[in-house]
């Protein structure tokens, strides 16, 4: 008789045999069933900003457009932070950013030092890995996307369970299928500062979207000081005059 596990944790099970209607229960046996729950999270954000762990549209994390980042094309600073939220350690880790909306592009991933394809996410355990997006010129949107593979503890085989020989743990490592979490981030381009702007070569553009030379204003302003230092003068003049 063999039965399926369907429940974490411990289960004490017997079972009764009749024959010749007389009851011959069995022992009494307890095993124990490990939680081998494999999950795994991303949270993306700018560096400058930070990231709020709980997941919330807080600092960083951007998840909607109405929380994107005002950008004015300058690189941008990304991180990502990967979390084992699972019950089983993590191996084979994967990362990759796509562009969804606008343009832009991620490079220069960097991840933590000594990391490799074979280090172990171990449950509870977070890592940082860091890029930089750079060439935003419109809206943008884009996805972090992180794959894992979950190392799984190896049933125990007993080819007969009937014999007096016991089961044995088979060699190497168990996985179970990869695991997948993504995470988007927002920007949108910084509206321009209100007022006036200082274009290339010293002229100044009012909100009226003419251009004004600077030597035009600085020439304005000379004249109206020399109409104020003239006024004072004939009204010294006149006030002498009266005396």
């Amino acid at each position: 008789m063999q039965m399926l596990r369907i429940s974490v944790g411990d289960v004490t099970n017997m079972f009764t045999e009749t024959i010749d209607d007389t009851d011959r229960p069995s022992n009494q046996v307890t095993t124990h069933t490990p939680d081998q729950t494999p999950s795994i999270s991303l949270e993306k954000y700018d560096l400058a900003s930070g990231v709020d762990v709980s997941g919330d549209e807080g600092k960083g994390n951007r998840d909607t457009p109405e929380a994107a980042l005002p950008v004015t094309g300058e690189p941008i600073g990304l991180g990502y932070l990967i979390t084992n939220t699972g019950a089983v350690p993590l191996t084979s880790l994967t990362l990759t950013d796509t562009t969804i909306t606008g343009n832009g592009t991620v490079s220069q991933m960097v991840w933590p030092e000594g990391w490799n394809e074979e280090s172990t996410l171990e449950p509870g355990e977070s890592i940082t890995v860091t890029a930089t997006l750079s060439g935003v010129t419109t809206d943008h949107t884009n996805i972090g996307t992180v794959t894992a593979i979950p190392i799984l503890a190896c049933p125990m085989v007993d080819d007969n369970p009937w014999d007096d020989n016991p089961a044995a743990t088979p060699d190497g490592m168990c996985t179970a299928e990869t695991l997948t979490a993504d995470d988007p981030w927002n920007a949108t381009i910084a509206p321009p500062i209100p007022g006036v702007s200082v274009e290339t070569g010293g002229t100044i553009q009012p909100d009226t979207g003419t251009p004004v030379p600077l030597w035009a204003l600085l020439g304005a302003s000379l004249l109206m000081a020399g109409g104020v230092i003239a006024g004072v003068v004939f009204w010294r003049r006149r006030r002498k005059g009266g005396r």
